[in-house]
């Protein structure tokens, strides 16, 4: 933080110094802050679209993990399905003569 006493100094250097063309800075207080403002903007820009990509990445993983655990239920259906066809085959060819038969001959054995 500078106080009187180092505004002076400077003051005084400056009054003494030869100012060169390229220490001069032509930009106006208002021209730096508008640039600065841009800036601003663009690294705001930027951080939006880095937080939409995520966000689309996110998206797209709950998507293909959805996926996979429909193609899993439908694996799993196709299996239970095709483990009730031979329960359904082996008991249409079954006739209820065969079954009382069946039963008859267990109980009698017991």
């Amino acid at each position: 933080m500078k106080d009187k006493i180092d505004e002076r100094n400077f003051k005084e250097k400056v009054a003494r110094s030869v100012i060169k063309r390229y220490n001069v800075n032509y930009i106006s207080q208002e021209e730096l802050d508008r640039q600065r403002a841009e800036e601003e903007r663009e690294k705001a820009r930027e951080i939006m679209q880095k937080l939409k990509a995520e966000e689309a990445a996110k998206e797209s993983e709950k998507l293909r993990e959805i996926e996979r655990m429909r193609l899993e239920v439908e694996k799993r259906q196709r299996e239970e399905e095709a483990l009730a066809q031979p329960k359904e085959d082996f008991a249409a060819g079954v006739t209820e003569g065969q079954v009382e038969q069946l039963l008859s001959d267990k109980e009698g054995e017991e």
